[in-house]
């Protein structure tokens, strides 16, 4: 059943961070950005886990940022994206494309599961964030943080994510206590307690499923579950 639509809003690269902070402030269950040059820019670095085109280089520069909204309120939330993008244009000093709206009427449930087709294990330090659905063998000293398959924002791939799993195995010791509230899937929490310190989190509303899948891979004395207001 159709019952989402997928809203696109073409940018460039130095606008699309600006376009998903407005996209953000309208649209509920995350948004996702697809831009090239974070490509080629990981290419260069020398840290990439898998081999990328040489047409990458050539390829269209332009950047889309997306979202999704039940087709009941697909009206309302578009006049306020229009109007948000308008703002966005007029006061911006910067290039940011053509902003140009798009849509596309999906179905709810296969869109919970597509963001599975690319998602592959990430090193972080020792701490590899592996998909519950790939076979994955660590090697000597690794730690493996199972992801599930519900929807809760933190799959590590984020580089705000990333550098405090990496801040986490520098600087928390054995006996701290970690709190990490507004957690998602909890990959900081986690990895805190992969690491021998304790945690404390809260949850978003994706948290249900994260919970229970969370208390049965990771529960223990070490595990300890909250929900906020």
């Amino acid at each position: 059943m159709k019952d989402y639509i997928e809203i696109s809003v073409k940018t460039t690269h130095i606008g699309a961070e600006l376009v998903a902070d407005a996209l953000s402030d309208i649209l509920e269950g995350g948004i996702s950005v697809s831009d090239v040059q974070d490509v080629i820019d990981l290419e260069k670095s020398g840290k990439s886990w898998d081999y990328a085109d040489d047409k990458i280089y050539s390829a269209d520069k332009t950047v889309t940022v997306k979202g999704y909204v039940k087709i009941a309120e697909k009206v309302k939330t578009l006049e306020k994206i229009d109007a948000a993008l308008n703002a966005l244009k007029a006061n911006s000093p910067f290039d940011l494309g053509s902003l140009e709206i798009s849509e596309i009427a999906i179905d709810g449930e296969e869109w919970r599961d597509k963001w599975k087709e690319n998602f592959k294990p990430i090193h972080i330090g020792k701490i590899v964030v592996v998909p519950e659905w790939i076979n994955y063998k660590p090697e000597k000293g690794e730690k493996t943080l199972l992801i599930g398959s519900n929807m809760a924002f933190g799959t590590g791939e984020h580089e705000t994510t990333s550098m405090c799993v990496e801040f986490l195995q520098d600087f928390v010791k054995k006996s701290d206590t970690v709190i990490d509230v507004g957690c998602g899937s909890g990959i900081l929490g986690i990895s805190a307690a992969k690491l021998r310190s304790v945690f404390k989190k809260s949850f978003g509303r994706q948290y249900r499923k994260g919970r229970r899948y969370s208390r049965q891979h990771y529960g223990g004395s070490a595990y300890r579950v909250r929900r906020g207001n």
